[in-house]
């Protein structure tokens, strides 16, 4: 379940474009009474930035103490093809969640008497 973010107040602190990595690096911070999670914070950096989500890499996601705010550090690279081959320590994550996730999906088979 993805957090209802309509209400969430979303600031950018710093954008800046590398080009020698073909990529945006972005510092964002959000309002939410919640952590988000790292599918939340790609789907919140998606809307914001109008990107792809194969695009996106999340650094980190850090809370602030004693407050409901959160900073999203993360890189947003022109094309997947780019993020794969600049981040490939990255791609070893996402096809093990991808594993995760489809073994998940997997409906158990009933036992038939």
């Amino acid at each position: 379940m993805l957090l209802k973010y309509v209400k969430m107040e979303i600031k950018v602190l710093e954008e800046k474009f590398n080009a020698l990595f073909k990529r945006k690096e972005v510092r964002v911070e959000i309002s939410s009474d919640l952590t988000p999670s790292r599918a939340e914070a790609e789907k919140i950096l998606c809307d914001k930035f109008s990107c792809n989500k194969d695009c996106i890499r999340i650094n980190k996601i850090q809370g602030l103490f004693g407050i409901r705010k959160f900073i999203i550090i993360a890189e947003i690279y022109t094309s997947k093809k780019d993020r794969d081959f600049y981040a490939p320590a990255l791609k070893k994550r996402d096809i093990e969640a991808e594993k995760k996730e489809a073994e998940a999906n997997k409906k158990p088979k009933e036992k038939s008497e």
